[in-house]
């Protein structure tokens, strides 16, 4: 532990964080986002006398395992470790920082947490509710700044292009995650993600939802009509509903929407029931974690101008738009739920341009999606991140998704929908890797019989 001596200016603001975070901020877990990330940028690198993120996640007493499952598949490792710390006091994180000797993770949050700016939107709530979720999409990017990526200098480029080379070198960078945090990676991944599947992808989330209340469930759900929509489902549980009630309410909430009311082969509740981890039994229990989620990628369950989902609208979007006819066949470009390590499994040995979507870990928050593509059958695939901004998008009318190419670096340029930024950026901008586009669909995703009906429809 650091030492106590007069005068100390660690044990002064020590004292004053003591003081006043545990009343501004319960948990670990709902410190306000932005100033997670600029905790990023302070111990995320590695500290000459060791006292960074590890030595955090140990002082909050995660497992060593944890700590190294963290270090291989996270980009954002303190944000990741806060996240996660759903059971940690904030005080708790405040004697860490200081006995890590960390007075300027003190100071940030001091600085933050006492100044008028800073309005906790629970401030008043009765037993002292954790604060908003603000995500701010500014800081996100500026901390990327710590991770810099130079453009491979073989190969020709028409505009500044992240690659994820180093410069003057051919060999692939160390990857630490599954996602790049500038929004390109490439190269092989060092471990198995959980990232294949719904259920598995869900288990991170979950973390966050577990043993929650209802007051803390209520702030997550981007807006308000959202949040009406999952309490005016029948049952007595925050945590999850009966698939049956949440079908009968979508039809009660949205009665002149087809998408919601007709049931049969109805491609877009397909998608939602993968997105939940579920097969559509009338018993399967939807979890208020992957509701979220699909929130954030979608949208919000809140009537449009014509009375319709804008949600199941967004997802029909997608499917409408990501079918692309290769040959005598449909194929989708969208994957869903699946690993860095399997989309560069599935793009070895394709040709040049041969792109898929996918859900992106690391962005979920952002409802987030990733790109990878294939630059030729002898080089490994490259990835790309999208960025969303659900908080903000679910406020639009009409509803715009807010999405960002990330390595454009260009905040302002954002898009209405995911098909539209592949449609148009992807396919038919500049190029997206020095002169490469994404032109053709991955073949044979996961999803594509969901979104084509090729199977069922006895095509191939």
């Amino acid at each position: 532990m650091a030492e106590q001596t007069p005068g100390d200016p660690l044990l002064d603001i020590y004292q004053q964080a003591l003081d006043l975070i545990p009343r501004k901020v319960k948990r670990a877990c709902d410190i306000r986002y932005e100033i997670l990330i600029k905790l990023g940028n302070m111990l995320d690198r590695p500290d000459p006398e060791g006292n960074d993120w590890r030595v955090m996640a140990s002082k909050l007493d995660f497992p060593n395992s944890m700590i190294d499952t963290i270090a291989y598949k996270e980009t954002e490792k303190t944000v990741a470790v806060l996240r996660k710390a759903a059971r940690v006091t904030s005080e708790k994180v405040v004697r860490a920082f200081y006995e890590m000797g960390r007075r300027d993770a003190l100071e940030l949050l001091v600085d933050f947490y006492s100044s008028r700016n800073c309005e906790d939107p629970n401030a008043g709530a009765e037993g002292g509710a954790p604060p908003v979720r603000a995500h701010s999409m500014d800081e996100v990017m500026e901390s990327s700044e710590r991770h810099p990526v130079q453009v491979r200098p073989d190969r020709a480029v028409s505009e500044p292009v992240d690659s994820g080379y180093a410069a003057g070198s051919l060999q692939l960078p160390r990857q630490e995650s599954s996602e790049g945090r500038a929004g390109v990676t490439g190269g092989p991944v060092a471990l198995n993600s959980s990232f294949s599947s719904p259920s598995s992808f869900s288990n991170s989330f979950g973390q966050l939802s577990q043993g929650s209340t209802e007051d803390n469930i209520e702030e997550e759900f981007f807006c308000e009509e959202s949040r009406q929509f999952w309490y005016a489902v029948k049952g007595s549980s925050a945590e999850f509903k009966i698939y049956f009630h949440f079908v009968t309410a979508l039809k009660a909430a949205f009665p002149n929407d087809p998408l919601a009311t007709q049931l049969k082969n109805n491609r877009v509740l397909k998608l939602i029931k993968y997105v939940f981890g579920i097969k559509g039994d009338k018993r399967d229990e939807v979890k208020v974690g992957k509701f979220v989620l699909l929130l954030g990628w979608f949208g919000p369950f809140r009537a449009d101008a014509q009375g319709r989902c804008v949600c199941l609208a967004q997802i029909q979007l997608l499917i409408e738009g990501s079918t692309t006819r290769v040959g005598n066949r449909l194929d989708s470009w969208f994957a869903g739920f699946m690993s860095q390590e399997e989309a560069n499994s599935r793009l070895r040995g394709q040709k040049r341009s041969t792109f898929l979507v996918r859900f992106s870990e690391s962005l979920r928050d952002e409802g987030g999606f990733s790109v990878a593509l294939s630059v030729g059958e002898d080089q490994e695939p490259v990835h790309f991140n999208i960025k969303g901004n659900p908080t903000v998008a679910a406020g639009t009318v009409p509803f715009d998704a807010c999405l960002e190419f990330v390595p454009d670096h260009d905040s302002a340029k954002t898009y209405p929908d995911l098909a539209t930024l592949v449609n148009k950026r992807l396919r038919g901008g500049n190029p997206v890797y020095g002169d490469v586009f994404c032109v053709r669909p991955c073949p044979d995703l996961p999803l594509n019989v969901t979104f084509t009906g090729y199977e069922e429809n006895g095509a191939r």
